[in-house]
Protein backbone atom coordinates (compact mmCIF):
# COMPACT_ATOMS: atom_id res chain seq x y z
CA UNK A 1 0.00 0.00 0.00
CA UNK A 2 1.38 3.67 -0.65
CA UNK A 3 2.52 5.47 1.99
CA UNK A 4 0.08 8.25 0.91
CA UNK A 5 -2.33 5.88 1.41
CA UNK A 6 -2.25 4.61 5.05
CA UNK A 7 -3.85 6.17 7.73
CA UNK A 8 -1.98 5.50 10.87
CA UNK A 9 1.35 6.83 9.39
CA UNK A 10 1.55 9.47 12.33
CA UNK A 11 0.43 7.02 14.77
CA UNK A 12 3.25 4.29 13.93
CA UNK A 13 5.93 7.07 13.20
CA UNK A 14 4.96 8.33 16.71
CA UNK A 15 5.43 4.78 18.36
CA UNK A 16 8.81 4.26 16.79
CA UNK A 17 10.14 7.72 18.46
CA UNK A 18 8.63 6.20 21.46
CA UNK A 19 10.56 2.91 21.48
CA UNK A 20 13.69 4.34 20.47
CA UNK A 21 13.67 6.79 22.46
CA UNK A 22 13.81 3.88 25.42
CA UNK A 23 16.53 1.99 23.23
CA UNK A 24 14.91 -0.71 21.75
CA UNK A 25 15.92 -0.45 17.69
CA UNK A 26 13.23 -0.09 15.06
CA UNK A 27 13.20 0.64 11.97
CA UNK A 28 10.30 1.60 9.94
CA UNK A 29 10.24 0.29 6.42
CA UNK A 30 8.30 -1.71 3.46
CA UNK A 31 9.71 -5.10 1.93
CA UNK A 32 11.05 -3.25 -1.40
CA UNK A 33 13.50 -1.47 0.50
CA UNK A 34 14.40 -4.32 2.93
CA UNK A 35 15.09 -6.85 -0.32
CA UNK A 36 16.87 -3.98 -2.27
CA UNK A 37 18.99 -3.34 0.95
CA UNK A 38 20.26 -6.81 0.60
CA UNK A 39 20.41 -7.44 -3.10
CA UNK A 40 22.66 -3.84 -3.00
CA UNK A 41 25.13 -5.17 -0.67
CA UNK A 42 25.86 -8.77 -2.45
CA UNK A 43 26.25 -8.22 -5.52
CA UNK A 44 27.91 -11.03 -7.93
CA UNK A 45 30.27 -9.90 -10.47
CA UNK A 46 31.01 -12.23 -13.96
CA UNK A 47 34.55 -12.17 -14.80
CA UNK A 48 34.80 -10.56 -17.95
CA UNK A 49 38.55 -8.70 -18.45
CA UNK A 50 39.41 -9.12 -21.73
CA UNK A 51 42.52 -6.49 -21.38
CA UNK A 52 44.02 -4.00 -18.85
CA UNK A 53 41.33 -2.64 -17.21
CA UNK A 54 40.78 -6.03 -15.87
CA UNK A 55 44.16 -5.54 -13.63
CA UNK A 56 42.55 -2.60 -12.04
CA UNK A 57 39.49 -4.67 -11.45
CA UNK A 58 42.18 -7.26 -9.72
CA UNK A 59 43.48 -3.99 -7.56
CA UNK A 60 40.19 -3.38 -6.46
CA UNK A 61 39.85 -6.70 -4.93
CA UNK A 62 43.11 -6.59 -3.06
CA UNK A 63 43.91 -5.58 0.52
CA UNK A 64 44.75 -2.08 -0.24
CA UNK A 65 41.09 -1.31 -1.67
CA UNK A 66 39.19 -4.14 -0.60
CA UNK A 67 35.89 -4.30 -2.29
CA UNK A 68 34.26 -6.90 -0.09
CA UNK A 69 33.35 -4.34 2.44
CA UNK A 70 30.55 -3.40 -0.19
CA UNK A 71 29.93 -7.15 -0.76
CA UNK A 72 30.86 -6.99 -4.00
CA UNK A 73 33.84 -9.58 -3.66
CA UNK A 74 32.33 -12.95 -4.73
CA UNK A 75 33.13 -12.93 -8.44
CA UNK A 76 31.72 -16.18 -10.32
CA UNK A 77 32.49 -18.10 -13.37
CA UNK A 78 28.88 -19.01 -14.35
CA UNK A 79 26.51 -16.08 -15.97
CA UNK A 80 23.63 -18.15 -14.16
CA UNK A 81 24.80 -17.38 -10.29
CA UNK A 82 26.14 -14.01 -11.31
CA UNK A 83 24.07 -10.25 -11.19
CA UNK A 84 26.30 -8.21 -13.25
CA UNK A 85 28.68 -8.33 -15.77
CA UNK A 86 31.65 -6.00 -15.17
CA UNK A 87 33.26 -5.46 -18.68
CA UNK A 88 36.70 -4.32 -18.41
CA UNK A 89 38.34 -4.13 -21.55
CA UNK A 90 38.39 -4.31 -25.31
CA UNK A 91 35.56 -6.16 -26.93
CA UNK A 92 36.41 -7.07 -30.92
CA UNK A 93 33.63 -8.05 -33.33
CA UNK A 94 35.22 -12.03 -32.98
CA UNK A 95 34.32 -11.91 -29.18
CA UNK A 96 30.84 -9.51 -28.84
CA UNK A 97 28.78 -12.75 -29.96
CA UNK A 98 30.23 -14.78 -26.50
CA UNK A 99 29.79 -11.80 -24.59
CA UNK A 100 25.87 -11.16 -25.83
CA UNK A 101 25.50 -15.16 -24.88
CA UNK A 102 26.94 -14.75 -21.32
CA UNK A 103 24.38 -11.57 -20.97
CA UNK A 104 21.38 -13.68 -22.47
CA UNK A 105 22.21 -16.54 -19.91
CA UNK A 106 22.31 -14.65 -17.05
CA UNK A 107 19.32 -13.96 -14.87
CA UNK A 108 16.70 -11.45 -13.91
CA UNK A 109 17.80 -9.23 -12.26
CA UNK A 110 20.71 -8.37 -14.17
CA UNK A 111 22.77 -5.51 -14.39
CA UNK A 112 26.29 -4.60 -16.78
CA UNK A 113 29.19 -2.08 -15.86
CA UNK A 114 31.75 -1.35 -18.72
CA UNK A 115 34.75 -0.26 -17.59
CA UNK A 116 37.27 1.69 -19.23
CA UNK A 117 37.28 3.71 -22.67
CA UNK A 118 37.36 0.29 -25.13
CA UNK A 119 34.03 -1.18 -23.36
CA UNK A 120 32.44 2.50 -23.63
CA UNK A 121 33.44 3.90 -27.04
CA UNK A 122 35.75 1.43 -28.28
CA UNK A 123 39.16 3.78 -26.64
CA UNK A 124 41.81 4.25 -28.91
CA UNK A 125 40.73 1.62 -31.42
CA UNK A 126 37.46 2.93 -32.14
CA UNK A 127 38.62 3.63 -35.67
CA UNK A 128 39.67 -0.24 -36.11
CA UNK A 129 37.59 -2.35 -38.29
CA UNK A 130 37.53 -5.45 -35.84
CA UNK A 131 36.49 -3.25 -32.57
CA UNK A 132 32.97 -2.65 -31.39
CA UNK A 133 32.71 1.08 -30.31
CA UNK A 134 30.78 0.11 -27.10
CA UNK A 135 29.13 -2.81 -25.87
CA UNK A 136 25.79 -0.23 -25.28
CA UNK A 137 25.83 -1.65 -29.18
CA UNK A 138 24.52 -5.42 -28.30
CA UNK A 139 23.72 -5.23 -24.90
CA UNK A 140 22.01 -2.77 -22.35
CA UNK A 141 24.54 -0.43 -20.34
CA UNK A 142 23.44 0.33 -16.40
CA UNK A 143 26.94 2.72 -15.36
CA UNK A 144 29.67 3.92 -17.08
CA UNK A 145 33.28 3.90 -15.65
CA UNK A 146 35.57 6.31 -18.07
CA UNK A 147 39.25 5.71 -17.92
CA UNK A 148 41.78 4.45 -19.67
CA UNK A 149 42.07 2.59 -17.39
CA UNK A 150 39.99 4.07 -14.30
CA UNK A 151 41.61 3.98 -11.25
CA UNK A 152 40.54 1.74 -8.36
CA UNK A 153 38.81 4.35 -6.52
CA UNK A 154 36.58 5.15 -9.95
CA UNK A 155 35.92 1.24 -10.03
CA UNK A 156 34.12 1.91 -6.46
CA UNK A 157 32.16 4.61 -7.32
CA UNK A 158 30.79 2.99 -10.40
CA UNK A 159 29.94 0.27 -8.22
CA UNK A 160 28.14 2.57 -5.05
CA UNK A 161 26.18 4.16 -8.01
CA UNK A 162 25.02 0.63 -9.31
CA UNK A 163 23.96 0.12 -5.21
CA UNK A 164 21.76 3.30 -5.19
CA UNK A 165 20.29 2.38 -8.48
CA UNK A 166 19.75 -0.96 -7.14
CA UNK A 167 18.28 0.22 -3.81
CA UNK A 168 15.51 2.90 -5.84
CA UNK A 169 14.31 -0.38 -7.84
CA UNK A 170 10.62 -1.90 -7.40
CA UNK A 171 10.85 -5.45 -7.16
CA UNK A 172 7.12 -6.36 -6.41
CA UNK A 173 4.52 -5.30 -8.82
CA UNK A 174 4.50 -4.99 -12.74
CA UNK A 175 5.56 -7.71 -14.98
CA UNK A 176 8.94 -6.76 -14.23
CA UNK A 177 11.08 -5.10 -11.48
CA UNK A 178 13.41 -2.59 -13.49
CA UNK A 179 10.17 -1.46 -15.14
CA UNK A 180 6.42 0.82 -14.69
CA UNK A 181 3.10 -0.11 -14.70
CA UNK A 182 3.24 1.83 -18.35
CA UNK A 183 6.21 -0.11 -19.87
CA UNK A 184 5.11 -3.69 -18.82
CA UNK A 185 1.35 -3.16 -20.53
CA UNK A 186 3.72 -2.80 -23.46
CA UNK A 187 4.97 -6.29 -23.18
CA UNK A 188 8.70 -4.97 -24.38
CA UNK A 189 11.78 -6.40 -22.17
CA UNK A 190 14.21 -3.72 -21.18
CA UNK A 191 16.43 -4.56 -23.49
CA UNK A 192 14.24 -2.85 -26.04
CA UNK A 193 13.07 0.19 -24.36
CA UNK A 194 16.47 1.42 -23.90
CA UNK A 195 17.43 0.72 -27.10
CA UNK A 196 14.53 2.35 -28.19
CA UNK A 197 15.28 5.50 -26.13
CA UNK A 198 19.19 6.37 -26.57
CA UNK A 199 19.72 4.89 -29.67
CA UNK A 200 16.42 5.60 -31.53
CA UNK A 201 15.71 2.28 -33.58
CA UNK A 202 13.95 -0.89 -32.40
CA UNK A 203 15.87 -4.11 -31.92
CA UNK A 204 13.37 -5.59 -34.60
CA UNK A 205 14.82 -3.28 -36.99
CA UNK A 206 19.00 -4.19 -36.23
CA UNK A 207 17.98 -8.11 -36.22
CA UNK A 208 16.26 -7.92 -39.56
CA UNK A 209 19.57 -5.86 -40.77
CA UNK A 210 21.90 -8.00 -39.57
CA UNK A 211 20.09 -11.19 -40.76
CA UNK A 212 20.05 -9.81 -44.16
CA UNK A 213 23.25 -9.34 -44.14
CA UNK A 214 24.12 -12.49 -43.12
CA UNK A 215 22.20 -14.05 -45.63
CA UNK A 216 23.86 -11.74 -48.22
CA UNK A 217 27.22 -12.87 -46.77
CA UNK A 218 26.59 -16.39 -47.11
CA UNK A 219 24.97 -16.52 -50.40
CA UNK A 220 27.00 -18.31 -52.65
CA UNK A 221 29.05 -15.95 -55.86
CA UNK A 222 27.44 -16.06 -58.92
CA UNK A 223 29.67 -18.09 -61.39
CA UNK A 224 31.92 -16.06 -64.44
CA UNK A 225 30.74 -16.23 -67.51
CA UNK A 226 32.35 -18.90 -69.71
CA UNK A 227 33.91 -16.71 -72.29
CA UNK A 228 33.42 -17.53 -75.80
CA UNK A 229 35.11 -20.73 -77.64
CA UNK A 230 37.44 -19.62 -80.10
CA UNK A 231 37.09 -21.13 -83.53
CA UNK A 232 39.40 -24.11 -83.96
CA UNK A 233 42.30 -23.74 -86.45
CA UNK A 234 41.94 -26.00 -89.23
CA UNK A 235 43.94 -28.94 -89.66
CA UNK A 236 46.92 -28.60 -91.90
CA UNK A 237 46.62 -30.80 -95.29
CA UNK A 238 48.42 -34.17 -95.15
CA UNK A 239 51.47 -34.05 -97.80
CA UNK A 240 52.63 -36.82 -99.82
CA UNK A 241 54.99 -39.25 -97.14
CA UNK A 242 53.69 -38.23 -94.62
CA UNK A 243 53.10 -41.43 -92.05
CA UNK A 244 49.95 -41.94 -90.96
CA UNK A 245 48.75 -41.21 -87.65
CA UNK A 246 48.67 -44.17 -85.47
CA UNK A 247 45.78 -45.20 -83.17
CA UNK A 248 46.81 -44.69 -79.45
CA UNK A 249 47.18 -47.41 -77.25
CA UNK A 250 45.00 -48.49 -74.32
CA UNK A 251 46.58 -50.55 -71.55
CA UNK A 252 43.60 -51.81 -69.78
CA UNK A 253 45.04 -55.42 -69.31
CA UNK A 254 48.00 -56.86 -67.06
CA UNK A 255 50.62 -56.54 -69.49
CA UNK A 256 52.20 -60.59 -69.64
CA UNK A 257 55.41 -61.41 -71.06
CA UNK A 258 54.63 -61.86 -74.86
CA UNK A 259 53.16 -58.24 -74.80
CA UNK A 260 57.05 -57.64 -73.74
CA UNK A 261 58.60 -59.33 -76.48
CA UNK A 262 56.48 -58.25 -79.19
CA UNK A 263 57.41 -54.82 -78.39
CA UNK A 264 60.54 -55.19 -78.05
CA UNK A 265 60.59 -57.01 -81.91
CA UNK A 266 58.93 -53.86 -83.08
CA UNK A 267 60.94 -52.01 -81.65
CA UNK A 268 63.91 -53.27 -83.34
CA UNK A 269 62.04 -53.51 -86.35
CA UNK A 270 61.80 -49.41 -86.16
CA UNK A 271 65.48 -48.68 -84.95
CA UNK A 272 66.46 -50.85 -88.61
CA UNK A 273 64.19 -48.57 -90.74
CA UNK A 274 65.08 -45.42 -88.95
CA UNK A 275 68.12 -44.19 -90.48
CA UNK A 276 70.74 -43.62 -87.67
CA UNK A 277 72.12 -40.08 -88.02
CA UNK A 278 76.13 -39.38 -86.55
CA UNK A 279 76.80 -38.57 -83.29
CA UNK A 280 79.53 -36.81 -81.17
CA UNK A 281 80.16 -40.25 -79.85
CA UNK A 282 80.28 -42.38 -83.19
CA UNK A 283 82.80 -39.15 -84.49
CA UNK A 284 84.76 -39.46 -81.76
CA UNK A 285 85.05 -43.38 -82.23
CA UNK A 286 85.66 -43.27 -85.73
CA UNK A 287 88.60 -40.75 -85.30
Amino acid sequence: MPYDEWKGNDTLEKMATDLNDGGTNLVLGNLDQLINWGRSNSLWSLTFATSCCGIEFMAVGCARYDFSRFGFEVTRNSPRQADLIMCAGTITNKMAPALKRLYDQMAEPKYVIAVGGCAISGGPFKDSYHVMRGIDEIIPVDVYIPGCPPRPEAIMYGMMQLQRKVKVEKFFGGANHKQTQEESVLGKSNSALIFEEKLGISPEDIKEKREAAWAESKKPAAKPARPAAAAKPAAPAKTEGEAPKKDTIVVDKPVTKEDVEKLGKELDKLNEAAPTKPTEENTANNN
